[in-house]
């Protein structure tokens, strides 16, 4: 499952039914800073210079984020966390009515 199926999947079984790529993923909900993520926002990663979304991870709280490519897995957006990932983020998005904490709490 590609990051974006992920997210597709995390939100369908909260009832919400979200764009399959991660480029349309990133226009839905509200736009919020790196430092009011909340559980189960949305992070976008991508080129700075081009801006093109590329990937995506759902917050997971404390500073770290669920994400997949070919397998899902854990990653850091502190640079000091053994689990840190350099990817650029481009944007973070709320997308209101889920409650991801539980499944995000899971994987």
């Amino acid at each position: 499952m590609d990051c974006s199926g992920l997210v597709r999947m995390a939100y369908l079984a909260q009832g919400r039914i979200l764009p399959r790529d991660a480029w349309q993923q990133a226009l839905q909900g509200e736009a919020v800073s790196v430092a009011d993520l909340q559980v189960g926002d949305l992070i976008f990663f991508g080129n700075a210079k081009t801006r093109r979304v590329t990937h995506v991870g759902i917050y997971a709280g404390n500073g770290e984020y669920v994400h997949s490519s070919q397998m899902v897995r854990r990653n850091s957006l502190k640079n000091t966390s053994p689990l840190y990932l350099p990817l650029t983020i481009l944007a973070c998005r709320r997308v209101e009515g889920t409650l991801l904490a539980d499944i995000v709490s899971k994987m």
